[in-house]
């Protein structure tokens, strides 16, 4: 757990994260249709969780290629980062790399919410 201990507080949360919700979801004790974004739920039902899981849901089985290579990128490209952002003038490059995550969240959230309601508009 040391390896795991020297990752940048950032990086190891989201990989920490996602490789608990593939394991609790490999032995059955979360559901991947319960982590997934879901616009109505969340607007109706009030799951909340839906925003942050579905971010570090990698879907798949554990022993899959895609699984592995993207637990791997994630690990990777996210400690790189980190550890060396393109400055933006934050205090911190841990601040500037949470900020560009949370851009990067909300555009895709807000997306998904746009295309949901042309959707249902046009189809």
């Amino acid at each position: 757990f040391e390896w795991f201990q020297s990752l940048p507080f950032i990086t190891q949360s989201w990989f920490g994260a996602s490789v608990i919700l593939k394991v609790g979801t490999t032995l059955d004790l979360l559901v991947p249709t319960e982590l997934l974004f879901d616009w109505y739920r969340i607007r109706t039902k009030f799951e909340f969780w839906r925003i942050p899981t579905s971010v570090c849901y990698v879907h798949g089985p554990v022993n899959d290629f895609y699984v592995l290579f993207s637990l791997y990128m994630i690990l990777m490209h996210s400690q790189n980062y980190e550890n060396n952002p393109y400055r933006t003038g934050g205090n911190t490059p841990r601040s500037d790399y949470a900020f560009c995550l949370l851009i990067l969240i909300s555009l895709m959230m807000g997306s998904y919410v746009f295309i949901e309601e042309y959707k249902t508009f046009f189809g």
